[in-house]
């Protein structure tokens, strides 16, 4: 295969600078695409906002709110406190004993669920009040109190929130509000043992709070084993400082080949409705990143020590559920410095050369909104809230030497979604995103993305329900810096069934389809449970490889899936068995792997590499980044008070 041929220090160079890419009209193409995506949004704003501003004007009835319930119920509700953990599951007294075990772990036996919440600390009221983006005396808004509903659910601190008024029989004018919420059990030892693809297991040990004595702050301590090196890991988040909107979240560790700091201070758009955000978020990290375009037998090392800052201030022009317009300016700035590891190339022979970004941009962001909440697409029959809304964000801006930059290049960056119910049981959606430089009319790190995803529910198989997903990428480039480059392969790599960062390059293109059954909801009021067949298929070109048939990577395989109900996320955790159809030196015959979340379909993250700390370096274009209230933005998704490393 020719991707594990040896390292040719003599052509890496030409390779990085060229983005190993034959395509004579290649970046002519992309400037194409950013002048087309530039042109068609500007058109489409034009056309279609007029109308959409006119709607947002009608205020929805005369309703006044005249109070507002806060209903809290803990970790387990009063009925399933009484009943047990196996209270709804009868079929356990036709097993030897069933019956007395049932009756054991009842509230009359050891009564796990009243410890569990004696144990656990509701969450305060005032805690909630706080969320509310409603108050007494207020006229009803049904679009605020889903946005309200939609917060709460996905900030991590409740399994489920409903929010419901009732009309006042006496007066037609008024309205009680009924806040509705279910608390998650979020204090979590963490021991992890995961499989990743080639027979890697990592693992670790630790405690993470994510509700601290009811008030929705969160503290992280973890010592592990990842795929390159060893890590401690401690995190604090609070995501109301002194019970403003301010949040703070800061994160170091301590590992085997580096350390890492990073520290977000953000006022955050939490409401689609809020005027102004301002972030502020510096970071240093050293650490050993790897490259696995060229790798013979291990990926090629070198040591990296990053520092970073980034400051922006957004303005809302236009700030309503229905449509939303947002100007800004930032500063971004990263500070790279590359060292060679003993038994490695050197930097120089890699084409790895010291560079600094000092970059002033102006950002634009326009979204139409339209949430839904649905079930069973990525999740167990948990509440899924869906954005079915169009969005784009542009980033342009410029480098200069005399802010201490390497050299003087024009940066620029967008990003887009667009999602669609064709059918009651159909939904798709479509991502693109581009970024780049230029430097004397020339381009350099410039990609384009693009992804498309598709959701069919089908017929229940015996009341279970299932759903078929398809989805297909792309990420072609020119330019791209040496240490930049699109991996795939097992876990999270997209590719199950091959080791883990099998392979890297230039330009990828994927594909996925996936047949997803749910099995048990909720079952013994602790998990629910699924299974999912597969197909993976795809491949890495540039940097020396070309795009052939022969150097195409499929699998086939099955899966288990597995989400605890009584979490905040619910985001299932997955168990693959993967069966690779063409095969390559080093790839087993059939390979095990695990992880939390999808193994595809997450829109964002270009140069992302399994445990590579920086994930997503340098990326200009607006990137799907983890957000306390991720609904308010478009480009931001579902995650935990913690990044990832």
């Amino acid at each position: 295969m020719k991707h594990r041929q040896g390292i040719d220090t003599g052509s890496q160079v030409s390779s990085a600078e060229t983005g190993s890419i034959k395509l004579p009209k290649f970046k002519f193409a992309i400037r194409i695409s950013l002048i087309v995506m530039l042109t068609a949004v500007t058109v489409l704003a034009a056309t279609v906002s007029p109308a959409i501003c006119d709607n947002t004007s009608t205020q929805f009835g005369h309703r006044v709110i005249r109070q507002v319930r806060i209903i809290r119920h803990n970790v387990f509700s009063e009925a399933e406190h009484k009943k047990g953990l196996f209270g709804d599951d009868p079929w356990i007294d036709r097993l030897p004993l069933g019956a007395q075990f049932r009756w054991l772990n009842g509230s009359d036996g050891l009564d796990v669920t009243g410890w569990a919440n004696w144990i656990h600390i509701k969450t305060r009221e005032s805690a909630i009040d706080r969320e509310l983006l409603f108050h007494s005396g207020e006229v009803e808004d049904p679009a605020v109190l889903a946005e309200t509903e939609r917060n709460l659910r996905g900030i991590g601190l409740f399994r489920n929130a409903t929010i419901g008024s009732i009309a006042d029989q006496n007066d037609a004018g008024a309205a009680d509000v009924d806040v509705v919420t279910e608390d998650a059990w979020t204090l979590q030892p963490k021991v992890s043992l995961a499989f990743l693809g080639g027979s890697h297991v990592t693992g670790g040990a630790g405690i993470a709070e994510y509700n601290l004595f009811g008030f929705g702050k969160a503290a992280e301590v973890f010592r592990g084993t990842e795929l390159y090196r060893r890590l401690d890991i401690f995190g604090y988040n609070d995501p109301r400082v002194f019970g403003t909107h301010w949040h703070l979240l800061a994160l170091g560790t301590e590992d085997s080949d580096g350390r890492i700091r990073s520290l977000l201070l953000e006022y955050p758009f939490y409401s689609l409705q809020v005027p102004f955000s301002l972030t502020l978020a510096p970071s240093y990290i050293v650490d050993r990143e790897r490259l696995f375009a060229d790798r013979v037998q291990q990926p090629i090392a070198f040591r990296r020590i990053q520092t970073a800052m980034a400051a922006e201030g957004d303005l809302a022009l236009v700030a309503t559920h229905d449509l939303v317009r947002r100007i800004g300016l930032r500063y971004q700035e990263w500070d790279d410095t590359f060292t060679s590891v003993q038994n490695y190339p050197t930097t120089s022979k890699l084409g790895l050369e010291d560079r600094r970004t000092h970059a002033l941009e102006a950002t634009y962001t326009e979204w139409w909104p339209h949430f839904i909440k649905t079930y069973f697409l990525d999740e167990l029959g948990h509440p899924e809230d869906k954005d079915l809304g169009f969005a784009y964000g542009l980033r342009i801006g410029y480098s200069p030497e005399v802010f201490g930059a390497s050299s003087n290049e024009l940066v620029m960056g967008s990003s887009l979604s667009l999602g669609g119910q064709v059918s009651a049981d159909t939904y798709s959606w479509l991502y693109l995103q581009t970024a780049g430089r230029e430097r004397a009319g020339q381009l350099a790190d410039s990609f384009v993305t693009a992804e498309g995803i598709v959701y069919q529910r089908l017929p229940a198989i015996v009341d279970h329900p299932q759903t078929l997903v398809a989805d297909a990428r792309g990420d072609l480039s020119s330019g791209l810096f040496r240490d930049h480059e699109f991996v795939a392969g097992g876990d999270d790599g997209g590719l199950r069934g091959y080791p883990v960062n099998f392979i890297g390059g230039t330009q990828r293109l994927m594909m996925h389809l996936e047949d997803r059954v749910t099995i048990a909801q909720d079952l013994f009021h602790l998990m629910s449970i699924g299974a999912v067949g597969f197909f993976d298929g795809g491949e890495v070109w540039g940097r020396g490889q070309s795009f052939e048939a022969s150097n195409f990577l499929a699998s086939v395989g099955v899966g288990l899936r597995i989400a605890g109900t009584r979490g905040t996320l619910q985001i299932p955790v997955r168990i693959d068995f993967g069966i690779p159809l063409i095969h390559h030196v080093g790839v087993n015959a059939v390979d095990i792997g695990t992880g939390s979340g999808d193994a595809f379909g997450i829109f964002g993250r270009p140069f992302y590499a399994q445990d590579n700390s920086v994930s997503v370096p340098e990326n200009f274009a607006p990137d799907q980044t983890v957000s306390p209230y991720h609904f308010t933005s478009p480009f931001t998704t579902l995650g935990g008070a913690f990044p990832d490393y």
